[in-house]
């Protein structure tokens, strides 16, 4: 009498890997951030730059109208919570640079996209958890300094209000420029995916670009020089007129176009390419 084997039944859906959600991802990356000490250390002390600056520049104010020694503007006062955003930005974006080229660097990059099977999912998501930090670190430090500077301007500057309709359109503005930004960075971050080659060219197109460029005697070239990302984000926080500025809306959607192409570089490399260095 011969044995009989049969053969066995086939699985279905047991083996496949499991289908990672959206909520997933951005936990995963959330958890990542708080676990990286580098970068979430750079935006906290990104917002307390911002703080900082804007404490120096409400003693510096406080301090002129009090004796005389310097004429202030109403729009001066507007714009205090943005004076230390030129540097703070900088470290937001060599953050968010490093959130996303440490998978690279490490080697980390091939289990994370092993477990998500999702690679632009991986950029939208890291995209995401930067902008929403730093957005949010930028709300938080904007509403201290506008508390600090309510309790202690109106003394010598009756008229001054921290709650001025054009002071909380500064701030907001602020907020989204520092949230596009930080788009910028994470796209040029997936772009290039080394550190150092990231961090430079951010630092190129946000500060080298805009100083080399007003050094061109030349009306054409500071026309064009306009439309670089700091430039325009110093034309949407401007809360006075602006003689031969472009508009609020054109230097919005050229921010949102710098962000959106960069996001774009990296989203077609990501795709198209090894996920290698």
């Amino acid at each position: 009498m011969t044995a009989t084997t049969s053969a066995p039944a086939p699985t279905t859906g047991s083996a496949a890997a499991p289908r990672v959600t959206g909520a997933g991802m951005l936990r995963a990356q959330w958890i990542q951030l708080t676990r990286q000490i580098g970068p979430l250390l750079g935006i906290v002390l990104s917002g307390g730059l911002l703080i900082g600056t804007g404490g120096i520049a409400i003693m510096a104010f406080h301090n002129a109208l009090s004796d005389g020694t310097m004429e202030v503007g109403t729009s001066d006062l507007r714009e205090i919570p943005g004076y230390g955003f030129a540097f703070a930005q900088l470290l937001f974006g060599v953050s968010a640079i490093v959130f996303v080229t440490v998978e690279w660097s490490s080697g980390a990059i091939l289990a994370t996209l092993a477990g998500t099977q999702r690679r632009i999912g991986l950029l939208w998501t890291k995209a995401l958890i930067a902008a929403v930090t730093v957005a949010l670190v930028l709300a938080v430090s904007c509403a201290v300094i506008l508390l600090v500077a309510g309790s202690v301007l109106p003394a010598v500057d009756p008229l001054y209000s921290a709650t001025d309709p054009l002071t909380i359109h500064h701030v907001v503005n602020l907020v989204i420029a520092g949230a596009l930004s930080t788009l910028l960075a994470v796209g040029l971050a997936f772009w290039l995916r080394k550190t150092v080659v990231a961090i430079v060219t951010y630092v190129a197109i946000m500060l080298v670009a805009p100083i080399a460029l007003s050094l061109i005697p030349s009306d054409t070239i500071a026309s064009l020089s306009d439309w670089l990302p700091m430039n325009s984000i110093g034309y949407l926080m401007v809360t006075g007129e602006v003689p031969g500025s472009p508009s609020y809306t054109a230097v919005l959607v050229c921010l949102i176009l710098w962000a959106a192409g960069a996001l774009g570089l990296g989203a077609w490399r990501v795709a198209a390419s090894d996920v290698r260095a």
